[in-house]
């Protein structure tokens, strides 16, 4: 009980214990702000509210004076009011509205057809339509006539009138670049005129005279071309390739079949024709509908798994150029499986070219451009 006792609290004894902190702690607790604090925050206040006051003079707007209204302009005569109407109804005489028509240069007569050309024996017949030799009746000019009927639903693009057209006629109206018809390019025939008839499109082309299809060509020779000839007639038919990939136009269909052989003069002039299967492209284009001949058409076209327009026409190029100088029909399926072959008696640079150009892979081809620098062709 007495250890007890002991160890209660007595605060008295803690003071005298400790005198000197109890003084330093009270005299914290108890701070009696000075003079010059007190000041100090006055004159801030004085500040503040000075400063606000100038800012809330410098807000202060004086009330603009309201703006007369506008008073409406009448005719104040029946003289003034006819007056201008007359000239109103000037102004609008003399403006020119855009036409809702149809603003090509399409014909939709069969009697301005005939007025103007007089068709004859057919020369061919495709897919889509069938070709008519013919004639110009203002000055004799020989014409090639391609009628392709609406039945068989041709594609077709906007032109630059808004309007729906054929997609083999916006392409070979493209094609009327003069930079294309050179003597040393496999031209496109020129597109001269057109016509959209109720029942089929006609369109009436240059044709070149003396000339053949290719195919012709080359049984004429014993079906076999020399390596010469067949070099000038590549070098044409792919500088036009690299032509159309600028202006991107995808033949789809380049053969000896779609290529006509000038024979008016010793050197060969190709001409690539038939542009039916024809549409516009891009760089990045990929294409799963197979448009184009199937016995020859490239690997990648034939199996769905998409192709693009100038590996496509590289492989379309060695074809024309295998059978030119094998005389045999190219198959794809059979060159596959090496049951066709490139023939070891043409030149080492020769047997390269067509090579590269029948690789399975369209990845491993040339670009066209790199074809036109191939050494058998330099």
């Amino acid at each position: 009980m007495e250890k007890e006792m002991n160890m209660k609290h007595d605060p008295e004894a803690d003071m005298k214990n400790h005198p000197d902190e109890d003084k330093t702690s009270s005299s914290r607790s108890k701070r009696v702000p000075s003079k010059e604090d007190g000041r100090t925050k006055a004159l801030k206040r004085k500040a503040c509210s000075d400063d606000d006051d100038g800012e809330s003079k410098k807000r202060k707007v004086e009330p603009s004076e309201p703006a007369e209204p506008m008073k409406p302009t009448r005719l104040k005569t029946m003289k003034n009011k006819k007056d201008f109407l007359k000239k109103l109804k000037k102004i609008i005489e003399k403006r020119t509205f855009p036409s809702r028509t149809n603003t090509s240069s399409v014909k939709t007569s069969e009697d301005d057809f005939e007025a103007k050309y007089e068709q004859m024996e057919q020369l061919g017949e495709g897919g889509f339509g069938c070709v008519f030799s013919g004639f110009r009746r203002s000055d004799n000019l020989q014409v090639a006539i391609k009628r392709i009927g609406k039945g068989f639903s041709p594609d077709t693009v906007v032109d630059e009138h808004g309007q729906l057209i054929c997609t083999e006629v916006a392409v070979m109206q493209k094609l009327k670049d003069p930079q294309l018809q050179s003597a040393n390019k496999a031209s496109p025939v020129v597109l001269l005129d057109w016509y959209d008839l109720n029942e089929e499109i006609v369109l009436v082309m240059e044709r070149p005279i003396p000339a053949t299809d290719m195919k012709v060509y080359l049984e004429s020779r014993g079906g076999i071309a020399e390596e010469d000839e067949v070099k000038i007639i590549m070098k044409q038919l792919i500088q036009t390739a690299v032509d159309l990939e600028e202006r991107h136009i995808f033949h789809r269909d380049i053969k000896i079949r779609n290529v006509l052989i000038e024979t008016s003069s010793d050197v060969p002039r190709a001409r690539l024709i038939d542009f039916g299967l024809s549409c516009f492209t891009t760089e990045t284009s990929v294409f799963t509908n197979f448009a184009g001949t199937l016995s020859v058409a490239a690997p990648e076209s034939m199996f769905g798994s998409g192709y693009r327009a100038e590996p496509t026409t590289v492989w379309q190029l060695g074809v024309v150029g295998y059978e030119a100088l094998h005389g045999l029909g190219f198959n794809t399926r059979m060159f596959g499986m090496n049951m066709l072959r490139i023939s070891k008696d043409l030149s080492p640079d020769c047997q390269c070219f067509l090579k590269s150009c029948l690789r399975s892979y369209p990845s491993f081809r040339p670009k066209l451009k790199e074809l036109l620098q191939h050494p058998w062709l330099i």
